[in-house]
């Protein structure tokens, strides 16, 4: 039994468009693969960034809030903003090139050497 709305040419034409679909997305695939090589590589060459207090180099996210009163928040409402920061994951320091100057320059402190405290 024939169907009537079979056309052949259209089942090429989709046929060549699933093609052409797959190899864009095969060559996609090799063009991140290669991105991921090369960045693979440059990281293998960058320097570790170790924690300035413990020198341990594993760190993880922290936060710093500021809070903005009314009269200077622009909804003029007291707002809590949050500040993403990265602590040693051993000792809890901050090195200061992870510390924003405006996310503690209210609370700044040093120790008896001069050196910051966060």
């Amino acid at each position: 039994m024939k169907d009537k709305n079979f056309d052949p040419n259209m089942l090429k034409q989709v046929a060549g468009a699933m093609s052409q679909a797959f190899t864009e997305s095969s060559a996609s695939k090799a063009r991140d693969q290669k991105m991921v090589n090369e960045l693979t590589s440059k990281v293998d060459s960058a320097a570790t960034v170790t924690c300035d207090s413990c020198g341990h180099h594993i760190f993880e996210n922290g936060m710093v809030l500021k809070r903005f009163s009314a009269v200077s928040s622009p909804t003029g409402q007291e707002v809590v903003v949050p500040v993403e920061v990265f602590k040693c994951a051993k000792c809890s320091h901050v090195n200061e090139e992870f510390l924003p100057s405006y996310a503690i320059s209210d609370i700044k402190k040093f120790d008896m050497n001069g050196l910051p405290t966060y």
